[in-house]
């Protein structure tokens, strides 16, 4: 059972701790989890999704517009489309991948969830600017990961479908309740301010989040009540690993709501 491992490892680090004088550190994971996390999925609450989070709406059908033009490129669907190892290859995707996102299919589909004061045009600027910049990282630069397409997608998503081909994704109707909870929000982090309020960010539509994808961002609200669960659930965590270490590294900590960090230290305490 989890308690009896649990216990036999802190059994082990007792052991160590006697034996060699060692102090044991750990980070703590609070505002996200791994997207294998199947208890997650079935509270709602517990995590960012399309019903509970709706301005998140555009930004994923962009997102979800990234992955068929993926999958178009690797189909060969772009014959003007080789490889991906230089600036001028770089160039070509994002012309591309401009036309796809200036068809008016994707236009309609978008622009009719875009808040005040964005226009669609505005948008696709800052979009494909970060694109590119992610693209050099990805495959061109020398200081960058040097990656190569397509055994490394393009654009590493920002929402995840757990259980769902593309194809089926496309499906998915983002006003209906039962499919917006299917939606799953990456966490990630970015540069300079923190996402302090999911509920009005506009960092997820404007590309501007360097996403974890194998990690989904937690949904505390402002207190317990709010997500009752996912409450529940960290402070167990919580207290498990203080049980058997002498300090913590807030992992992801400016990303992480002070008033949930504030109620873990308590329960630590």
């Amino acid at each position: 059972s989890y308690e009896e491992q649990l216990e036999l490892f802190y059994r082990e680090l007792r052991k160590i701790q006697a034996e060699d004088g060692l102090l044991f550190l750990t980070d703590v994971v609070w505002n996200h989890v791994s997207i294998c996390n199947e208890d997650i999925r079935c509270h709602g609450d517990a995590y960012y999704n399309l019903e509970n989070t709706p301005n998140l709406i555009p930004a994923y059908l962009l997102d979800r517009e990234l992955g068929v033009f993926e999958e178009e490129l690797k189909s060969g669907e772009h014959p003007s489309f080789v490889s991906i190892s230089t600036g001028h290859d770089v160039n070509l995707v994002v012309q591309l991948l401009k036309k796809h996102l200036e068809t008016a299919r994707v236009v309609k589909l978008v622009d009719a969830f875009l808040p005040p004061g964005i226009s669609y045009p505005s948008l696709l600027e800052k979009v494909l600017g970060a694109i590119r910049g992610g693209l050099m990282y990805r495959f061109v630069d020398g200081s960058g990961l040097r990656y190569s397409f397509p055994e490394k997608c393009l654009v590493e998503r920002y929402f995840k479908v757990p259980g769902l081909t593309l194809a089926e994704e496309t499906q998915l109707d983002v006003n209906n309740v039962d499919d917006g909870r299917k939606v799953l929000t990456c966490n990630g982090w970015t540069m300079g301010e923190s996402i302090d309020d999911m509920s009005t960010t506009q960092a997820y539509l404007k590309r501007e989040v360097v996403i974890w994808g194998d990690s989904i961002k937690l949904r505390y609200g402002q207190c317990p009540s709010d997500s009752p669960w996912l409450w529940r659930y960290m402070e167990r965590y919580t207290c498990d690993m203080a049980r058997g270490f002498h300090g913590f590294r807030i992992d992801n900590c400016h990303n992480t709501p002070l008033h949930v960090s504030t109620s873990s230290a308590k329960h630590v305490e």
